[in-house]
């Protein structure tokens, strides 16, 4: 159909929320999708809650920047991390609706790898 779909999620202290924003990606229609969770140093529960997703969802993975990191260049960085050909930045207080990904919503994701 479109082919790999990656939706990027950067989040810092959304615990309380990001649980919804990865049960809309969970919950998609369209099924060939990967997601990576940008995790910037969160001091809250954000890393357990998503520490759970990436234990029981192989296409949920998270990448972790320290306090020291640079979020901006770290962010730069994102789309060499991932494999599809079509690209989602999900706030991590976003909750897609459940055909989102079968959609044009989600752009080429060479746009981005300039």
């Amino acid at each position: 159909m479109h082919g790999l779909a990656s939706v990027v999620m950067p989040a810092f202290n959304r615990g309380f929320i990001i649980r919804e924003a990865l049960e809309s990606i969970l919950e998609q229609t369209y099924q060939d999708w990967e997601a990576l969770v940008v995790n910037d140093g969160s001091t809250d529960d954000t890393s357990e809650v998503v520490k759970e997703y990436t234990r029981s969802e192989c296409f949920i993975t998270c990448a972790w920047a320290n306090e020291d990191a640079n979020a901006a260049l770290f962010e730069r960085h994102i789309p060499l991390l991932f494999l599809g050909k079509r690209l989602k930045w999900q706030g991590s207080k976003e909750v897609l609706t459940v055909s989102f990904l079968d959609g044009t919503h989600v752009f080429p994701a060479n746009i981005f790898l300039i």
